[in-house]
């Protein structure tokens, strides 16, 4: 123990060991505030207003305070990934810059659009019901109380393309898209935007010829390619890491967001581990010098190799690996990359200045990560312990396909999309049966092990209170006194339990029934 001791002193003294203080209430507003300010004059465009901003800073503040608290990483399935920090905050303001200068002002878009960022980043990388059940509770309350909006999430959705989509003149492949197009819009028709999806899907098949591609767009589906959208193009945090269960199709449906949001995909040799890391350069030679969006997409085939996770997590934390590229092959990118925008009177002094700085940079700004994973994996249950880069520099995408709605939508959309002799009452119900059937083969099976309770209350037994009155005091015989304490205690031996409902929280016993 004395040398294990001596080793510890002998090895610290040659760091600077740095105290860093707890954030405290009013620095965290302060902070939020500046970031805000920043971000919503991007580009020279129009502040926001003073009021707007102190709501903003109000909702952010308590939400952080309140899932730092309670959402806590965990070995419990379900759990292993949660990393809440201000991070994801800072997420949700910089999808505020793409926010119209004529309504940024207005709490009837802004109030909304804020929420169902926070669920966005929030709520859709939380697995476990009795967690939803609390964080939409809070929410809701937070968003009561400093916005006086009362209305659900799901009332107010939002998608991030334009509907009238690119020229299908020509292939995505032969097409050099400098930047993302982005158009915040309200879904006023989830129909309507399912079709359009639909329309996606069916010139992706015709332009690579994947004919197999036999992906059915429900509006479950539809609303998973609008929330990998966002993602994708998201100004500052554009990596994406999805995890779902059998039968998901989380392949196909990265696939199909990247072309909608017109990213170009690379293939990943992973055959051996050398041509993974060909695979690699060529793509990140492609975004740094000729400025071009390209989309790699991860798999649990890819992901297997402990050194390949490293590679990946090291790329997405600084965008920089230094045992992919040689010290002359680096010096020779960046020295593209000041031929390729020497032209540019406004960037030459900056790449010049520090190519290596401005080379990372088109990095960050062109390279799309999708990371797909089956919700059974073993990397989850170590991920945020041993990798937690996979988590920091990408928005976790946790698909909800077992959900009793969800299956109702499914099974509505496969008797809708074949042509039977059935009422509407009838399907109905036929849906509703095979919802059941689905949910409860999901359950029996043990395929979702990690979702818990979905009880919103639970029944904790306790002591009824005592009603009695309190013993006799100042008047009366000692005897008396004597009897009155005997029956006291028989009455408290034989004191009756009671069911008090709870509300299923995470901090509830509940978490003890769980063990």
């Amino acid at each position: 123990m004395k040398n294990s001791n001596k080793k510890f002193f002998d090895l610290i003294r040659h760091f600077a060991i740095i105290n860093l203080p707890t954030v405290t209430d009013s620095c965290l507003r302060q902070i939020l505030t500046n970031v805000i300010d920043i971000n919503m004059m991007t580009y020279g465009k129009t502040p926001i207003s003073h009021d707007i901003s102190s709501k903003i800073v109000n909702v952010l503040t308590e939400t952080l305070q309140r899932i730092q608290r309670v959402l806590q990483p965990s070995l419990i399935s379900g759990r292993e990934h949660y990393l809440f920090s201000l991070r994801h905050i800072m997420v949700a303001i910089q999808s505020l810059r793409n926010v119209d200068v004529q309504t940024r002002n207005q709490t009837t878009f802004i109030a909304p659009f804020l929420k169902h960022e926070l669920y966005r980043i929030i709520h859709d990388q939380i697995v476990r019901e009795i967690d939803q059940y609390w964080f939409t509770d809070i929410i809701n309350e937070v968003f009561r109380n400093v916005f006086d909006w009362d209305k659900n999430e799901e009332d107010h959705l939002y998608f991030t393309f334009p509907l009238e989509g690119r020229s299908y003149e020509r292939p995505l492949s032969s097409l050099i898209i400098k930047e993302i197009k982005i158009q915040i819009q309200p879904v006023e028709s989830l129909s309507q935007l399912r079709k359009a999806i639909d329309q996606v899907a069916m010139r992706y098949r015709e332009e690579f010829g994947h004919h197999t591609f036999s992906l059915s767009v429900s509006e479950n589906i539809a609303l998973h390619i609008i929330r990998m959208h966002r993602v994708l193009s998201h100004s500052s945090l554009s990596n994406l890491f999805v995890i779902g269960t059998i039968g998901s199709h989380l392949s196909k449906l990265v696939r199909l967001a990247f072309y909608l949001a017109e990213i170009q995909e690379h293939t990943i040799d992973y055959s051996t581990k050398s041509l993974f890391y060909d695979s690699l350069r060529g793509v990140i030679r492609t975004t740094a010098v000729e400025g071009r969006h390209i989309g790699i997409l991860l798999t649990n085939k890819h992901l297997r190799d402990s050194d390949i996770v490293d590679t990946i997590s090291s790329l997405l934390t600084s965008y920089e690996c230094p045992h992919l590229f040689s010290k002359d092959e680096l010096d020779g990118l960046y020295q593209a990359v000041i031929n390729a925008y020497k032209r540019d009177q406004n960037l030459t002094t900056v790449v010049i200045t520090d190519p290596r700085r401005y080379f990372l940079s088109r990095i960050r700004q062109h390279l799309h990560i999708a990371i797909c994973l089956p919700a059974h994996s073993e990397l989850l249950s170590r991920i945020s312990t041993e990798y937690p880069g996979l988590l920091k520099n990408t928005q976790v995408y946790w698909i909800k396909n077992w959900s009793p709605s969800a299956l109702f939508v499914e099974a509505s959309f496969f008797l809708a999309s074949h042509d039977t002799p059935l009422s509407d009452d009838l399907r109905q119900r036929l849906s509703r049966c095979l919802c059941d059937i689905h949910y409860y083969m999901f359950n029996e099976s043990r395929q979702i092990p990690f979702v818990g309770t979905t009880d919103r209350t639970i029944i904790v037994r306790e002591n009824a209170p005592n009603q009695n009155a309190s013993l006799t005091t100042g008047a009366g015989t000692s005897k008396e006194q004597v009897i009155s304490k005997k029956g006291a205690n028989k009455e408290t031996k034989e004191s009756k339990m009671i069911d008090v409902e709870l509300p299923s929280y995470p901090y509830s016993r509940m978490l003890l029934y769980e063990q």
